[in-house]
């Protein structure tokens, strides 16, 4: 059997031979969406009675299916009739004559650029939104559609789609392997769009897993709303604004953020991978962060050592005068992630005056000597702090400086 490699839907197929019937296949190509835009498929040879092929969706036209077989048609010339048709719509339709003498297979193209349009001369058909004759030469320029060439390549459409140039026409043929099972590639669209009688499926119900929640790490559930595939976000803020947000395509109904930092609050939402499904709720949780260690303090006494009243960090209020002589205590910790904070408490010893109880600050406090004979005893504990938590606090390490009573 001869299979005749053109694109067109349109040219009279001369095929050598001497026998006085032969068979006649016919092959439908078209990109309108199968199942869809069309349900049916007639082919008609001269006035044979027509044969019709249900089409269902996902079905496969965009590289010619077979359609219908002829097996005793006379040599000579026949009219052959492709119709798409949507219930008793009809969609388009396309013309061909071919001469027969020995066994063929007849392609024909029905472009959908033709879907709105009716040649009124019989002896045209419509292919890529012109009217050409319907025993047009292929070799003949004049018998090309004109929406694309060499110079003018077919403008691509979505994802789902192939856009080729075939004699002059820009096919859109939609591939709907690359859609979900209940949707189907939109040839105008380029994009998957949900079969007539699907929807979109519910929306999921998404939790952390506090049980695996660590300094780095986050997992994230979800309840089943009948979808292999889901999308999952997880940002910084609750806006999930593109700049804080990563996004994971997940088989399944759980996910694993890694490399996260450590006391910071992350939120998160799912949603079926599917055209117009709903978000999940929003959910939010903390990685965790170490406590410090090696927990340490110092503290020194100078009475040279003469620092403003108003001087930063924690300081006892002086009890008069515009400079002081100060005991100081130096604090240490490390944090393997987030900053270091200290909490200071001191007391004057041995009059045990205090405590004098310091905010979360830096490593350097300070408390006014006013009285010599005294001592000061500090006590010092840590914590280390993420963006948006603190670990467990730390330490309780002491020491003291003496002025002449003490420690």
């Amino acid at each position: 059997m001869t299979r005749l490699a053109l694109a067109s839907s349109f040219v009279l197929v001369l095929v050598a031979g001497c026998a006085n019937t032969a068979e006649l296949t016919v092959d439908v190509r078209t990109d309108f969406a199968a199942g869809v835009e069309f349900d049916q498929v007639i082919v008609q040879v001269d006035d044979t009675p027509e044969v019709m092929r249900q089409v269902e969706p996902h079905d496969d036209y965009s590289d010619a299916a077979h359609v219908a077989d002829y097996r005793a048609v006379a040599t000579g010339p026949h009219h052959v009739r492709a119709t798409l048709r949507l219930g008793t719509t009809l969609v388009a339709s396309s013309d061909i004559w071919v001469r027969v003498t020995e066994p063929v297979v007849v392609p024909v193209t029905i472009t959908r650029t033709c879907g709105p349009m009716t040649c009124a001369d019989p002896t045209t058909t419509c292919y890529g939104g012109r009217c050409l004759p319907s025993m047009c030469d292929p070799t003949d320029a004049t018998c090309a559609a004109r929406e694309c060439d060499d110079a003018r390549p077919c403008t691509a459409v979505g994802d789902c789609i192939d856009v080729v140039c075939a004699r002059g026409a820009c096919l859109r043929l939609p591939r709907d392997e690359r859609c979900p099972i209940d949707e189907y590639c939109a040839p105008d669209l380029g994009t998957c769009a949900y079969l007539p009688g699907s929807g979109p499926p519910g929306a999921p119900v998404a939790s952390f897993d506090t049980a695996m929640t660590t300094a780095h790490t986050l997992v994230v559930r979800w309840t089943d709303v009948g979808r292999a595939d889901y999308v999952v976000e997880l940002a910084t803020d609750a806006a999930f604004s593109s700049a804080s947000t990563t996004t994971h395509m997940v088989s399944g109904l759980e996910d694993t953020f890694s490399g996260l930092e450590s006391g910071r609050r992350y939120f998160a939402r799912v949603h079926a991978m599917a055209l117009d499904a709903p978000l999940s709720n929003v959910v939010n949780a903390i990685t965790t962060i170490a406590s410090p260690t090696g927990v340490a303090i110092s503290v020194t006494w100078d009475g040279s050592l003469s620092r403003p009243a108003a001087a930063p960090d924690w300081i006892t209020s002086p009890g008069g005068g515009s400079t002081y002589h100060y005991i100081e205590a130096h604090a240490a910790a490390t944090c393997a992630s987030g900053a270091v904070q200290f909490r200071f408490s001191a007391l004057y010893v041995p009059s045990g005056g205090g405590p004098y109880d310091s905010p979360w600050q830096g490593p350097y406090s300070y408390i006014v000597d006013t009285f010599v004979g005294y001592g000061a005893r500090f006590t010092v504990w840590a914590r280390c702090v993420g963006p948006d938590a603190a670990s467990a606090e730390a330490g309780g390490a002491q020491d003291c400086a003496d002025n002449g009573g003490g420690c």
